[in-house]
């Protein structure tokens, strides 16, 4: 590899429809700047590496990878087939040392910088800034705040970063209240490519047009409750981590078919943010849950109240404590492409000065 080279740091190997498309976006787009690549390490406060399953994961991505993962891991097929990774790095040690190779590291998207699963290796601790620049691009620290016995791991990693952006308007505030850093806030990387580019990784579904997708990380008893002013006249269309009676409940699909249901939905109701984004994406009616309560200590709704304040959408948030889903106005998705071209030209302005 050349020095001139860019490493990739986020979270690409967790089982998301939006941590995969977060990743293959921002290899995308850093990849139009130079050589760019992912660097293969993967959290084990969220994956949990042994011998034996990595020695499963060589069988299934090498020796019938084409066949079993099409069918059976739609994820680790999407991998293969899209990112552009390193070697598996099982240590912080490993990762630095790796990390010698490069000109410059970007760290994010995703919640990478969340206290509650903190690996400091996502904060680049240990990575000599003298050799390779430091870069975040829309981080995320996911909550409110920070716990005071972190604040000097933040402090000591993050002041040697020559550019550091986040996703959200809180972890800005967080950066400079606490730590007296600066920080851009860009738009998330998938909100950097356009709807023709994921139409080109789209799986068909074998679900009838006319349906409402119902896509929920949590499983939270009122969600389905709200729901009963579409069950007469629509099909509901459930993921398998939603709970409630949907008339269909999908289970084992991939980034692919994801984007086929948000883009052929007539409604998309969903507590994601990346659910909430794809729907801007394709221009889809939708309405996105509050996850949290406002005096939840843990409350990650500042990424949806971030792009929805920029967009003027906030009558599409329904509530924590909503009975029901009051219908919005209809969304002026001329305006909304209007505001999102003119971030994203700031977006890709702060990557194109950030990598050098």
């Amino acid at each position: 590899m050349k020095k001139n080279d860019i490493g990739i740091l986020t979270w690409h190997y967790y089982y998301n429809f939006g941590s995969a498309l977060q990743t293959y976006a921002s290899e995308s787009v850093i990849s139009r700047i130079g050589n760019c690549e992912i660097i293969n390490y993967r959290n084990p406060e969220l994956y949990s590496i042994s011998p034996l399953s990595e020695f499963a994961h060589y069988i299934i991505s090498v020796t019938v990878g084409k066949i079993i993962n099409r069918f059976y891991y739609p994820y680790m097929e999407f991998q293969r087939k899209h990112f552009n990774q390193t070697k598996l790095l099982k240590s912080k040690s490993e990762v630095v040392e790796y990390t010698k190779k490069y000109r410059t590291i970007v760290c994010g998207s995703d919640q990478i910088w969340a206290p509650s699963v903190l690996n400091d290796i996502y904060l680049l601790d240990g990575v000599d800034s003298h050799k390779v620049n430091k870069v975040s691009y829309a981080a995320s620290f996911g909550i409110n705040s920070i716990p005071d016995d972190l604040k000097g791991v933040y402090k000591k990693a993050l002041s040697d970063y020559s550019h550091i952006s986040v996703r959200e308007e809180k972890g800005k505030e967080l950066l400079s209240n606490i730590f007296n850093i600066n920080s851009t806030v860009v738009l998330d990387p998938t909100l950097l490519l356009d709807s023709k580019t994921y139409e080109k990784l789209i799986k068909p579904c074998k679900i009838k047009k006319g349906y409402v997708f119902c896509y929920f990380l949590s499983e939270n008893d009122s969600y389905y409750d709200r729901l009963k002013q579409y069950e007469e006249d629509k099909v509901l269309v459930g993921y398998a981590a939603s709970k409630g009676k949907f008339d269909v409940t999908l289970n084992n699909i991939g980034p692919g078919e994801f984007l086929w249901l948000i883009k052929n939905a007539d409604t998309i109701i969903t507590d994601s943010y990346h659910g909430m984004i794809f729907s801007l994406i394709f221009h889809k009616d939708f309405y996105v849950y509050e996850r949290f309560s406002s005096k939840d200590v843990n409350n990650q709704n500042s990424r949806i109240e971030t792009l929805m304040a920029l967009l003027s959408l906030y009558d599409r948030i329904v509530p924590f404590d909503a009975m029901s889903i009051q219908t919005a106005s209809d969304i002026n998705y001329r305006n909304v492409d209007i505001i999102l071209e003119e971030n994203r030209k700031k977006s890709l302005l702060f990557l194109r000065e950030a990598i050098k």
